[in-house]
């Protein structure tokens, strides 16, 4: 499209005319729809002009129409960047976002730009905020180029954790927060945010040769015992699936297991894996109606380390001691 306008005159010769008019972009969907080049022309132009006021004109004058004004030309390039991309839960604290890690949702992310200055603290920095949605994703857009930090509000992550992973301080040195510079006109999806589990639960799985619950000298644990220990997730309910974390571990040479890097929040114990001929006979509650399984609350870095299970046999070995008078064995 283009302006016209007109202006009133006379205007007097040396004098000059200002002309101030604003355009609002569109919102762009994705920088990448651009047009390569990414550039608008603007172009002022008076493709004509007379030294009389047509208004005052005489009609049998002949006067002369100028044509002899430059053109003024400004190009202006778009910049039009965005950036994200999602805060995890990082279970085993590897850093590598595993298919069965949740993303975390409702966390605050702040995007600070340092402005056209690049420096940070000025007059004309801007700031956006954005939550995580369902799957931990945030996406920040219609950023110009330049410095940037992205900071991760630790008040809205899940109680007990802590971070794992962030771009630049990768493994080694993650703090939830990131700095670097935007190019114009990119989409990096990479300023990606992990966090893991302060917590853990442990004990012991061991054979309890008298049935009493307690863990006496002489009863040895139980090796290669299967514990499955299920966080509930963020929202606390182990029905909704999607957002619960599952640790499997196998009980050592003493029958001792531990699962670390747990965040707060609900949880489930289950034992399983023995062999043949074995049945529970306390858990954590004492032996009142055993069971292989147990729910506990963690609290944000605690370690519950009593979560114990006691197995005993099944079978029995019996069964008669007689005086045979006649020495017949019956």
């Amino acid at each position: 499209g283009g302006l016209a306008w007109t202006i009133a005159g006379p205007i007097a010769p040396g004098a000059t005319v200002t002309i101030t008019y604003t355009a609002t972009m569109p919102v762009i969907a994705a920088p990448l729809a651009l047009d390569s080049d990414r550039t608008v022309v603007n172009t002022a132009d008076i493709p004509h002009y007379f030294g009389v006021d047509p208004a005052l004109q005489i009609g049998t004058i002949t006067y002369k129409d100028y044509d002899d004004v430059t053109a003024d030309v400004v190009t202006v390039t778009l910049d039009v960047a965005s950036i994200g991309d999602r805060v995890w839960f990082d279970a085993n604290k590897d850093g590598t976002q595993d298919a069965s890690e949740p993303g975390l949702a409702n966390v605050g992310v702040t995007v600070l730009y340092a402005g056209a200055d690049g420096i940070f603290g000025n007059g004309d920095d801007d700031t956006v905020t954005i939550v995580t949605d369902a799957a931990g994703n945030y996406l920040a857009t219609q950023l110009p180029g330049g410095l940037y930090r992205i900071t991760v509000d630790a008040a809205t992550l899940p109680a007990g954790v802590t971070a794992s992973y962030d771009l630049d301080g990768t493994t080694v040195t993650p703090n939830g927060f990131w700095q670097g510079t935007l190019g114009a006109n990119t989409a990096p999806r990479n300023v990606d945010f992990g966090y893991t589990g302060t917590g853990s639960i442990g004990d012991r799985v061991w054979f309890d040769q008298n049935l009493d619950g307690v863990q006496d000298a002489g009863e040895p644990g139980l090796p290669g015992a299967t514990v499955t220990v299920t966080w509930h997730g963020v929202d606390g309910d182990p029905a909704t699936i999607a957002d619960n974390v599952t640790y499997v571990t196998t009980t050592g040479a003493n029958g001792a297991y531990l699962v670390e890097n747990l965040p707060a929040g609900g949880y489930t114990v289950v034992v399983t894996g023995l062999p043949v001929g074995y049945a529970v006979v306390a858990d954590p509650a004492g032996i009142v109606a055993p069971s292989n399984s147990s729910t506990v609350t963690l609290g944000a870095g605690a370690n519950n380390l009593v979560q114990d299970f006691g197995f005993a046999g099944t079978g029995s070995i019996g069964d008669f001691v007689w005086l045979d008078r006649d020495n017949d064995e019956i």
